[in-house]
């Protein structure tokens, strides 16, 4: 019978498979040695590091919890396993940037692009959105980047609630992303913000949206094998919530707040929230 070390280090491969990252990358992401973290995988060690086993949890999209929790597993979303996996490697690495790019462009059909379908957005143009994921990608990675500042402030969670096949090419699927960053007051209030900021403040922000996938194979085709390629997407968005969390940094500096701000990606495969 496997031991505790081979159990985890199984389960810790077949999430590297998932979203598609391969063990020099991610010794190269969490800096460490290449043989430290094969140890790791291979189940060989003795005792478990929990720093390193953390470090890995948050890179591939789970907290460490349930990465040892044994009874856990990724979820089936849509009940098609290789849209579920595409939907798993695309989130997971969503604001990851140039490098996670690189791990999603196997998804990228050579016609895509995004829309936007928030009524906000009255006229064509304002309407268009990245035309390669590439550069969507790229804008994300920024977006965490300049929110963040400060590493401890500059992590976004990816939820997907739901997916659902929609249509004989379309996955519909509920997401919120929520961040938390800094904001000055003219740049928050002149941008439409959602509550009272009189001073440079900490927001914890939760954005819901509609995000509809336009497929190049239709689902048949891809039970049958056909690779999943996505050629368009409409996003929505649902609404979106702010919360000040104030402006002294000190305040935030507890345990448990390290876990609120820690990296998760979570899937939830219910029926509970219909978009």
């Amino acid at each position: 019978m496997a031991n505790f070390s081979e159990l985890v280090g199984e389960r810790i491969r077949k999430k590297m498979r998932r979203v598609n990252i391969t063990a020099e990358a991610l010794a190269t992401e969490l800096n460490v040695s290449p043989p430290t973290l094969s140890r790791l995988i291979k189940g060989s060690v003795p005792t478990v590091n929990w720093d390193l086993l953390e470090g890995v949890a948050k890179k591939l999209g789970w907290s460490v919890s349930e990465l040892v929790d044994m009874d856990t597993r990724s979820p089936d979303l849509t009940g098609i396993r290789k849209i579920d996996d595409a939907i798993d490697v695309f989130h997971t690495n969503l604001f990851q940037g140039a490098k996670g790019y690189l791990r999603v462009r196997h998804l990228e059909h050579e016609d895509y692009h995004i829309n936007y379908a928030t009524p906000d957005y009255q006229d064509a143009d304002s309407r268009r959105g990245p035309t390669s994921m590439e550069e969507e990608f790229n804008m994300n990675g920024h977006t965490r980047d300049r929110k963040g500042g400060n590493k401890r402030f500059g992590e976004i969670h990816v939820q997907v609630k739901q997916a659902d096949v929609s249509g004989e090419y379309r996955i519909l699927l509920h997401t919120i992303i929520k961040r938390i960053f800094f904001v000055a007051p003219e740049d928050y209030n002149n941008k439409g913000g959602h509550i009272p900021v009189t001073h440079t403040q900490m927001i914890r922000r939760e954005n819901q949206i509609i995000d509809q996938w336009i497929l190049s194979k239709n689902i048949d085709q891809i039970r049958k094998g056909a690779p999943v390629k996505i050629r368009k997407r409409w996003i929505s968005t649902l609404g979106i919530k702010d919360e000040n969390l104030g402006s002294s940094i000190e305040q935030f500096q507890t345990p448990e707040e390290d876990y609120l701000l820690s990296p998760v990606f979570e899937t939830v495969s219910g029926r509970d929230i219909k978009p």
